[in-house]
């Protein structure tokens, strides 16, 4: 650069104005006139995924909407004679997004077949929603308006299709995954011919969270809707039950009555008795109908057991289809209970009279002397032992109880019902509806979790259930219940409320959303929150543990640098590769890194040049451009040297005014502003002189 071009560059730095906010957003907005969304794939009403299906929403199939989740007619561009229908998952829940990799490599003949999966679009709602692409059934549904459309189902595609749902609960377990929407309205005819009978999607809401109560196990039934939690194959195999007694009768169970008494009722009477009573059963099916329906869980029949009963072979069959009866009752609340499952839902309904009797002793006497069983009494015993210390938690208390108890039942704490597994989910819709999270604080403090995990057979503990009560009571960002519910939940999408509308399912997405809401979050400020920095924790790990600890330091160039390293790595990694807003928003949320640079010019060089980096949407860019490390060090260097400078000089000042002391007052005060102003300009044109330097090398 020669000398009149260094110049100029001079005057530019000099006549340019800081660049401030409303410059940089009146910029993007004339650049983003002619720019278009290189995600939005909608064409008149439509919405192309992953450039082959063709999603029409003005064509709703209101016969196959499933699970809350909307059906439209899908065309494949690829192979136009498949027959596909997408399911746009509702965004009041969320899809089980952990399981669809598996669905969709999955192959069972008697499993609706998920063919692909994706965010799309969704105009009725104005949001992003995730799109479930399956495969048609040709046949229509097996039951419409609650009756069979066969009205007498031949024996043999009874056998095939109960058969076929227990041969779908082994696929999904050998994965570790469960069904959890086994029922009539799930159930489709394959072929024109209705000659097989299939069933429909399990993925696109809450697992068991559009169960109706009949198709529930008693245990099941007790949990809050939002908290069933995934279960085991062992609710799968009772759902069939209830689902083979209806294909058995030709037509949907006709019970009116609250999901609570029906539950009580299950229990008084078995589930069998209370759903097939005066019903005409065909009595070739009865056996197998109550070994599916055992309200014992680890009785409940198997593939073998109940093919063999259709065969009319001799089975294993156990004739207990629920817990015998203690002959020795226990009065709660005037009414006599015999089972621990009686026992336990007469605990929970009556918390301070079961607080009493646990402290008195009569729960620990009832457990020696009906149930006979040891180890049992001396949990209870320790479980009485810690309720004496300190101020008693009546609802804690009796909630360690009923666990130790009854493991199989889900644990109640005040007015919250839940399996481990579904309190994730519960927790998410208080958070997506800004609801308070107190209950949930407690519950994560509490051992409750610890102690129905430590009382199971099959079932294991997450492995971070240990960190719950550390994380919980971290105020810091990047923990807190935001980070548990993540780590403990891998279905669960984003749900801060930067992102709006937008569906976000990972890190990629996540970019995408903040991109595309930066308009509407910009009141915050803060292109983060507490909810985003727990999210990537969970789905990114630990390489971006010293971002979270930068993200709590005091210093706001420091947070500043942290999350445009973090969106800058992920955009780097996983894409978009332009994101000209969320650029935008970081130009002047980096703002604190300018100002560490102590030369003015060079500041308003920066501003300047943000203006131009920012429209090619690379967050990297930014990152050179603002850190740039040889500049940093001439910056340095040029400070530390204008400040010696400009020390020595006023060491000079005071050695004039110490020697001079004979000068009167009006020469002293006359030198003294001469060489202040000497000393300014020798600092000034240091400034300029190394400036000039640097820019010419």
């Amino acid at each position: 650069m020669d000398a009149e071009e260094n110049e100029n560059q001079e005057n530019i730095a000099e006549n340019t104005p800081e660049a401030t906010p409303e410059d940089i957003e009146q910029e993007v907005e004339i650049y983003a006139e002619n720019e278009t969304k290189a995600e939005d794939a909608s064409i008149n009403g439509r919405f192309l995924l992953k450039e082959r299906y063709e999603i029409d929403f003005s064509s709703h199939l209101a016969w196959l909407d499933n699970n809350s989740a909307r059906a439209y007619s899908v065309i494949d561009r690829i192979d136009a004679s498949k027959k596909l229908f997408a399911l746009i998952c509702s965004n009041e829940t969320a899809p089980r997004l952990s399981i669809l990799s598996f669905l969709k490599s999955a192959d069972n003949s008697h499993l609706m077949k998920l063919v692909d999966y994706g965010v799309v679009d969704y105009p009725l709602e104005k949001s992003q929603n995730m799109a479930l692409i399956y495969v048609m059934p040709q046949g229509g549904k097996v039951f419409v308006n609650g009756v069979s459309i066969i009205d007498n189902l031949a024996p043999e595609l009874f056998k095939s299709t109960v058969l076929g749902l227990l041969g779908v609960i082994d696929t999904l377990k050998g994965h570790g995954i469960t069904h959890r929407a086994i029922r009539t309205d799930n159930l489709y005819f394959k072929d024109l011919n209705k000659t097989e009978i299939i069933l429909g999607d399990c993925a696109a809401s809450f697992p068991a969270y559009h169960q109706p109560p009949a198709f529930e196990p008693i245990e099941s039934l007790y949990a809050t809707l939002s908290a069933r939690g995934d279960g085991t194959e062992r609710d799968d195999i009772y759902s069939t039950g209830v689902t083979a007694l209806c294909l058995a009768l030709g037509k949907e169970l006709e019970i009116e009555m609250p999901a609570a008494e029906m539950m009580y009722q299950k229990m008084k009477k078995s589930s069998y008795l209370f759903l097939a009573e005066k019903l005409k059963v065909p009595t070739a099916y009865v056996p197998a109908l109550k070994g599916l329906l055992n309200d014992i869980p680890e009785n409940r029949w198997n593939y073998s057991q109940v093919y063999a009963s259709l065969e009319g072979k001799a089975t294993s069959h156990s004739a207990q289809v629920s817990l015998e009866k203690p002959k020795r009752a226990l009065t709660i609340g005037k009414e006599k209970y015999y089972t621990p499952d009686e026992i336990v839902h007469a605990l929970y309904g009556n918390i301070d009279e079961a607080y009493d009797m646990i402290i008195s002793g009569k729960i620990t006497e009832w457990v020696k002397n009906v149930l006979d069983n040891e180890k049992l009494r001396n949990k209870v015993e320790t479980i009485v032992g810690q309720a004496s210390i300190g101020a008693p938690d009546k609802d804690l208390i009796v909630a360690k109880i009923c666990i130790t108890i009854n493991p199989n039942f889900p644990i109640r704490y005040k007015e919250i019902t839940f399996f481990p597994n579904g309190l994730s989910k519960i927790v998410y819709m208080h958070m997506k509806k800004q609801q308070p999270l107190k209950l949930f604080i407690d519950i994560f403090n509490s051992d409750l979790v610890k102690i129905w995990y430590q009382e199971q057979d099959k079932l294991r503990s997450p492995a971070n259930a240990t960190e719950f009560r550390s994380y919980i009571n971290r105020r810091d960002i990047g923990y807190g219940i935001e980070r548990i519910i993540y780590d403990f939940d891998d279905d669960l999408p984003c749900t801060s409320p930067l992102l709006g509308k937008e569906f976000v399912d990972g890190p990629a997405p996540l970019l995408r959303a903040l991109n595309n809401t930066y308009k509407d979050s910009q009141k915050s400020n803060l292109p983060y929150d507490r909810t985003i920095i727990a999210y990537l924790r969970c789905k990114i790990g630990k390489k971006i543990e010293n971002v979270i600890v930068d993200l709590n330091s005091a210093r706001e160039e420091i947070r500043a640098s942290a999350i445009l390293h973090l969106y800058s790595s992920i955009q780097n990694k996983h894409g978009p590769a332009i994101l000209i807003n969320l650029a935008q928003w970081l130009a002047i949320f980096c703002k604190p890194i300018v100002q560490i640079y102590h030369n003015k010019r060079y500041q308003k060089y920066l501003e300047r040049e943000l203006l131009k980096i920012y429209k090619k949407g690379c967050l990297y860019e930014i990152i050179s451009l603002l850190e740039n490390e040889d500049a940093l060090y001439k910056d340095k260097m040029d400070y530390t040297a204008a400040l010696s400078e400009a020390n020595n000089l006023i060491l000079e000042k005071n050695k004039y005014l110490a020697a001079d002391e004979h000068l009167d007052t009006e020469t002293r005060e006359t030198s003294i502003k001469a060489v202040s102003a000497i000393a300014v300009f020798v600092m000034l044109a240091s400034f300029g002189y190394n400036l000039m330097t640097w820019v010419l090398q």
